[in-house]
């Protein structure tokens, strides 16, 4: 059906079905690290075995999603379909399908553990593919849809955690493997619903694939991924108890679901991703972190951290599509990149924690948590700062090269004008003292480039602002902040 035949209740039941099968799939997803973390470690594991297999198939999960993501950069290099839709996308659930079903019967033998770590990746690397899908089908959708779905997924991963760990002693492994098989089908189910092959090539025709990631970004998704890798590992080894460590990750995903409300859908919110990370996200992992030696219960230390990882992962996902939205870069490429420089550090933070703070140096050590923990903090402060501001990430990842940073910054700040002279119907004078005002002209200033009298100006100025309904310029400037406008028009 094409859009612009669709009924408002038609699309309003598409966009339901779409939040659905991205919740439902990002829920067999986390199955995989569940089942690991409990099924592979002790108490589940025979008698006198070590949590070394937990731990690898952490590590397996960004192992394989690096793989996969390596997968669709060199398809996208070669010009080759990237399974999005019709028998593509039915043969790649026959895939996953068949993953899961020999993952569940592996699982119960210890003998063959290191097996069900390399289906964990497999796994894992066909769903970038997967994410791939998903990440355009939001991208048809607005931004607000966008912040929802990933609410859904956060609050609906605590809930699915909470009752995986609930579930232990009294669902067999084998209903267990049918349950999360079943979710898998439903996912795709709804998938296949909503996905329209047209829509999708359009998103990705004449777009950007020979794009430099800039090095502030590079080492701030790696250094983000390092610690959460640390973070992840470290998790099991303070818990107070491995029935009990999904407590944590329930409250910590509604945390991070009630942060994430209040960020992007109250009523004056933005989609600005950088202020939000240095405002909220940074914060709340540093904290984290230095609750680990200072606070005598674990679980609190674990539910900060948790909710910094966890809104960081939304706050990314909201970036990607954000970044889809606003730019000329291949969708796919986003994903892609961003996936793998976010896994490759939590690779090497899974591996650090696993074979030098578990293995070699005991972590229960006052000295080993507060040198982590300073190390840590000084990382993370020169990742996010390191950046700058949402504006200069636009203007320096695959948006119009041949503009310098004042060109651009005008550039949009026109287009946001002319979205506020066309919603307000300002005439053509107070548009032009929009700009002007905006720009950061002063009265008198406007009066010597348009030669016009100072009362006339002010005149303008006045009518201007109660059009607008706002007071001052500091007012007037942040109505114009937060004017969404299709900066691909730049250009």
């Amino acid at each position: 059906m094409n859009k612009q035949s669709e009924s408002p209740s038609a699309s309003r039941r598409t966009t339901a079905l779409v939040v659905l099968a991205v919740v439902l799939y990002w829920i067999w997803w986390d199955s995989f690290h569940e089942a690991s973390r409990f099924y592979l470690a002790p108490p589940f594991t025979p008698s006198g075995s070590d949590p070394f297999y937990a731990y690898l198939s952490c590590f397996m999960r960004p192992v394989g999603i690096m793989a996969g993501c390596v997968a669709v950069l060199v398809a996208l290099r070669t010009g080759r379909e990237l399974l999005l839709c019709g028998s593509g996308l039915r043969v790649l659930f026959c895939l996953e399908l068949a993953l899961h079903a020999l993952y569940w019967i592996v699982l119960p033998r210890y003998e063959l553990s290191a097996l069900a770590c390399i289906l964990h990746a497999a796994v894992s690397a066909c769903v970038v593919v997967n994410l791939t899908a998903f990440g355009l089908l939001i991208n048809q959708l607005d931004m607000r849809t966008a912040v929802v779905t990933a609410l859904c997924c956060l609050t609906g991963y605590g809930v699915a955690s909470l009752l995986f760990s609930f579930s232990l002693n009294g669902v067999p492994l084998v209903a267990m493997g049918v349950g999360y098989g079943l979710v898998l089908a439903a996912a795709y189910a709804l998938c296949a619903k909503t996905i329209d092959p047209a829509k999708l090539r359009a998103q990705i025709e004449h777009r950007e694939i020979h794009v430099a990631t800039p090095q502030p970004l590079f080492v701030h998704l790696v250094v983000y991924g390092l610690t959460f890798g640390i973070l992840h590992t470290l998790g099991g080894a303070i818990a107070a108890s491995p029935y009990n460590i999904n407590l944590p990750t329930f409250f910590a995903a509604i945390v991070a679901a009630s942060m994430l409300a209040v960020l992007f859908l109250t009523p004056h919110a933005n989609y600005e991703i950088w202020s939000k990370m240095r405002s909220t996200v940074f914060p709340l992992t540093v904290i984290g972190v230095q609750l680990i030696p200072l606070v005598p219960i674990s679980d609190i230390a674990l539910t900060v951290m948790e909710s910094g990882e966890l809104l960081y992962d939304a706050v990314f996902a909201i970036g990607c599509i954000t970044l889809m939205k606003r730019t000329f870069v291949d969708p796919r490429l986003i994903v892609a990149k961003g996936l793998l420089l976010k896994s490759l550090g939590m690779a090497l933070g899974i591996a650090w924690a696993s074979f030098f703070y578990i293995e070699a140096v005991p972590f229960s050590a006052m000295e080993t948590q507060v040198s982590f923990a300073v190390v840590i903090t000084l990382l993370l402060t020169i990742a996010t700062f390191w950046v700058g501001s949402d504006d200069r990430i636009r203007k320096i990842w695959g948006l119009r090269k041949k503009l310098t940073p004042k060109q651009y910054n005008d550039a949009v700040l026109a287009l946001k004008c002319e979205a506020l002279s066309q919603q307000f119907r300002l005439t053509a004078r107070e548009s032009e003292t929009l700009l002007l005002l905006a720009q950061g002209r002063r009265a008198s200033e406007i009066k010597e480039e348009k030669h016009l009298s100072i009362n006339t100006v002010r005149s303008h100025i006045q009518r201007l602002y109660t059009k607008l309904d706002v007071h001052s310029i500091d007012s007037l400037n942040e109505l114009i902040k937060h004017v969404e406008v299709d900066e691909k028009r730049i250009g």
